[in-house]
C-alpha cells in the first residue's frame, strides 16, 4: 500500500465524497504519525493536498465530485482536528456555551439565552467526542471516576458526567466560555470551557 490518498478498496469506500476524504486523511495521518490535535496546520495542509488529488480523480469519474470543496475541507478538518459536528458552535464567537443533554438534544447559549440546535448526534458520535476530549485532557471516565473536570489544550474547560443506567452509559456534555470573556461579547473556541 502506498502513502498516496485514494489507495483504498472501492468496495468498502463510502459513497459520500466527504466521507471518502475523511477516511483518506485519517489513514494518511496514521501513516505519517501526525498528531491532529497538536498539528492543526499540518492537518489543514494535508486536507488541501488530499482534496486536490481527489478533484483530479473526480474528473475521470473515479470518485464522486464534491459539491463544495471549501465546505468539504472544513468538514474534514473539523472531524479530524476539531470536535466534528460541534466545531461550528466553537467557531461562532456569539456562542457562550454548548451542552448535550442527550444525542438528540444539543443546546447552545448566545447572549445568555439557550436554544435547541438542529444538530442531532448518535450515541457513537457523543462517545467519540467524549473520547477525543478525554484523550487530549489526559483524564479518564469510568465507574471509579464518573466525573471529570479538566482543561483542553485550547483552554476549554471539560466537565463530563457519566451515569450508568443498565447496560448503557448516559453522558452529559457542556462547553462553557469563561465569564470574563462572555462580558466582552466575543467568545472564541480558544476561550470556550468544556463541561459535561
Amino acid at each position: 500500500m502506498t502513502d498516496e490518498p485514494g489507495t483504498h478498496d472501492t468496495e468498502e469506500a463510502p459513497v459520500d465524497g466527504v466521507a471518502i476524504l475523511e477516511t483518506e486523511v485519517r489513514e494518511l495521518i496514521r501513516r505519517r504519525g501526525i498528531d491532529p490535535v497538536r498539528d492543526r496546520p499540518g492537518v489543514v495542509a494535508l486536507v488541501s493536498d488530499v482534496i486536490a488529488d481527489y478533484d483530479e480523480r473526480s474528473v475521470v469519474g473515479a470518485v464522486p465530485p464534491l459539491a463544495d470543496a471549501g465546505a468539504a475541507h472544513k468538514a474534514v478538518v473539523d472531524a479530524v482536528a476539531g470536535l466534528g459536528p460541534l466545531q461550528k458552535y466553537l467557531d461562532d464567537p456569539e456562542v457562550e456555551e454548548i451542552w448535550i443533554n442527550e444525542p438528540t438534544q444539543v443546546f447552545v447559549a448566545r447572549h445568555g439565552e439557550s436554544e435547541l440546535t438542529t444538530t442531532i448526534l448518535t450515541d457513537g458520535q457523543v462517545r467519540d467526542l467524549v473520547e477525543k476530549m478525554l484523550k487530549v485532557s489526559g483524564r479518564r471516565l469510568d465507574l471509579s471516576s464518573p466525573f471529570v473536570d479538566a482543561s483542553l489544550p485550547g483552554g476549554e474547560r471539560l466537565q463530563l458526567v457519566s451515569l450508568a443506567q443498565h447496560d448503557d452509559v448516559l453522558l452529559s456534555v457542556a462547553l462553557r466560555c469563561p465569564p470574563d470573556v462572555i462580558q466582552t461579547g466575543e467568545c472564541t473556541s480558544a476561550d470556550m470551557e468544556v463541561t459535561a
